[in-house]
């Protein structure tokens, strides 16, 4: 999932704040709303900057690109609040490094789907559903 708390990293920056800061930070509403359908069953780059901060508050944006089905723009202007961004790649940042660092994460992570099967506290969620689906389906889950 994806938070406020990641877009308030470039805000906290602006106002010369940083994570050390947390305890005198509030995020007002904490949401995160998506305009269109982001398919998160792979690797996304999620960039986030702050156009606006002063007096203490800021504004964050976020916008998620894949090279295949949005990549990231020539003209290096963020797609969501128009700012020039200095989209920033690893060295590590190809296909075969991905790949990778996936089959890692997958079998790093994959023994706890077993591990709380057995437990019988495994529960599952069609995450790629229509989102008023996914957030009935959480909802229902956390009873």
């Amino acid at each position: 999932y994806l938070t406020d708390w990641s877009v308030l990293d470039p805000v906290q920056l602006a106002v010369g704040r940083n994570w050390a800061d947390l305890e005198v930070m509030a995020s007002l509403d904490h949401a995160v709303w998506f305009h269109r359908p982001v398919d998160f069953s792979d690797w996304l780059l999620f960039d986030h900057r702050s156009p606006s901060a002063s007096g203490g508050t800021g504004l964050g944006c976020g916008e998620v690109y894949n090279d295949l089905t949005k990549p990231i723009p020539s003209d290096g202007v963020c797609t969501s609040c128009g700012e020039k961004a200095e989209f920033k790649r690893r060295a590590d940042d190809n296909e075969e490094s991905l790949r990778q660092r996936l089959m890692e994460y997958y079998k790093k992570t994959s023994p706890l789907i077993g591990y709380y099967y057995a437990k019988g506290n495994l529960r599952t969620v069609d995450g790629l559903a229509e989102i008023e689906d996914v957030a009935k389906d959480i909802a229902h889950l956390l009873g």
